[in-house]
Formats: C-alpha cells, structure tokens, sequence
C-alpha cells in the first residue's frame, strides 16, 4: 500500500489523478489543501484523509510526513511565495525517513542540457522551474521523476467567450507556434510515474504534449472549420499582448495576468514545444499517443453551442 502525499489536489490535474490512484485500490492518498470544501467529493473515500493547513510552514509539512507515513509525493507548487515554498518543501522531504519518490510537474524544456530557450523568458512561474530540476538531481535521499507539459488544451476554454465573441483568436503564439497538451494527459503521465516510484523513470525528464506546434494562424484556422466561420487570428505583437492581459486581468489577479502574458511573449520569441525524440519517450511513458488538439477544439465548440 503506498502512502501518497497530494499537493493542488483541488485542481484540475489533481481531480483526475485522484480518481485514477483510488481505482487501483492500492493506495492511501493524503490530499493537502487549504480550503476542505473544495475537496468534499473525497471526503467519504476510506482511501483518503484530507488534511488542510499551509504548504509554506515546512514544520507543518515534515509533520503530515511523519504522521502519514508518506513514501511518494505528487509536488506541485505555484503562487507568488513558490519559490520559498518548494525549497522548503524539498528540504522536508530530506528530513523524511519516510519518502521514497517524487513527481514533479515542471515545465516542458531540457533546462539541464539546453536551457537558452525556455530559461529566458521573463515569465515568473517557469523561471522558478530549472533551479528545481537542478536541485532534485542533487538529492539522495528520494527518487524523482519530472513532467513536462507544454501549452494546456485547457486554456483554450478560458478565452472562449473572447474567441467567440470578437471572432478572433486571442492567444498571441507567433509564427513558430506552441505544442499543446490535454490536462488528461498529465494526470496519465503522473500517475504512471507515481506508482512506478523511480524504478524505471527516476531521473528522467518526460515532455508532454503533440508534436506539432501551433501558430495563431492555424489555431484560428481549426476553430473557423469547426466553427464554420471565420475567426481572425491576431497579430504576434506588444497590442495583442496587452489585449491578452486585459483579457488575463478579468479573471486573475494583476499579478498573474502579467505574468501569463509574459508566457505568451516568450512563445512568440522561442516557440514552445518538444522534438521527436521527446515526443516518443512520451508515448512510451503513456503508453500511447497524446491526445489530438484538433479533437479538443471541435468538442470545445460543440459544448459551446
């Protein structure tokens, strides 16, 4: 039985994980958060102890460890206090006679072997990323495996109304485009690496997402065919970026909407994707091919109306 630790359980990687890891029936899952009520749909699971408090007192932490018996932890920490948060969360996992293995959801990119692309965008929250992969390659204690996506289906979703409503494409993604990558696919390739606790995949770096990479243009052109009408596609310039951030600010909090636009400006610059080689490793991970971002758009549309 392992005794696993889940961080972002409330999100949408960690809803899907959490049901794949309670169907194998050989688990105990200990889902950390800081609100319960977002995790209600757990709470009658005899598989499951929710336990909510702060990811940031690495005191707190090396106490769920200890009390949980955790031996593998899903760590994935974001938000504007992440860079203290996750070095202390490493250094408790250290201190844990417990922990045997830990996945960590990066970002996709060799930051190891060639960090000039990826490393310097201005974005904040994958700025934070190298110096992690870095630092768990220095640890002995525990096994790692990391995950790698590249630009989430998802997003897509949080623009739709955006895309349909001024019938354009909002995403800036310039000509050298960005791989993209189903949330269900994440979750697939945590889940294979959190059972197999290092034995095959530790040290190893796995990319997720399609080969292909996609531009404005064609992101444009796949919602008009399943549309079947025109959207335009805009311009991969500073006006679109800040047209993207004020679409960024109506949701999130300013901070974040501009880090999300620097995502998008360090896209335009490099693109964003993963190469052949990364892209079979991948299949091998999952088993199978990732999912198809043409498929997401028109069952995107489709639920639209």
């Amino acid at each position: 039985m392992q005794n696993i630790l889940i961080t972002a359980s409330s999100g949408n990687i960690g809803a899907q994980l959490i049901r794949k890891l309670l169907a194998t029936n050989a688990v105990h899952l200990v889902l950390v958060t800081s609100s319960t009520e977002k995790l209600s749909s757990f709470a009658n699971s005899n598989a499951v102890t929710i336990v909510e408090g702060p990811l940031s007192d690495p005191q707190w932490v090396e106490t769920q460890l200890k009390v949980h018996k955790i031996d593998t932890v899903f760590l994935y920490l974001f938000g504007i206090e992440e860079l203290f948060t996750v070095f202390n969360f490493l250094n408790a996992l250290q201190r844990s006679p417990n922990v045997k293995h830990v996945v960590y959801p990066s970002a996709c990119g060799d930051f190891i072997g060639k960090p000039e692309n990826t490393v310097g965008w201005m974005c904040a929250h994958t700025k934070i990323k190298p110096p992690v992969e870095i630092a768990l390659r220095h640890i002995m204690s525990f096994t790692h495996t990391v995950i790698g996506p590249t630009l989430f289906f998802e997003n897509d979703n949080k623009f739709k109304d955006a895309i349909l409503q001024g019938r354009r494409w909002v995403e800036p993604l310039g000509e050298k485009g960005a791989s993209r990558v189903a949330v269900a696919d994440v979750a697939d390739a945590v889940f294979i690496a959190l059972l197999d606790q290092g034995r095959k995949w530790d040290g190893t770096k796995i990319n997720i997402g399609t080969l292909k990479q996609y531009a404005g243009a064609e992101s444009a052109k796949l919602w008009s065919n399943a549309l079947d009408f025109h959207i335009q596609a805009v311009p991969s310039n500073q006006e679109s970026l800040d047209m993207l951030e004020k679409e960024f600010r109506k949701k999130l909090e300013p901070v974040w909407a501009r880090d999300l636009t620097l995502l998008y400006k360090g896209i335009i610059s490099t693109g964003f994707g993963i190469s052949e080689e990364e892209y079979q490793l991948q299949v091998k991970l999952l088993g199978r091919k990732p999912a198809k971002y043409e498929d997401y758009v028109v069952k995107l549309v489709q639920t639209a109306g």
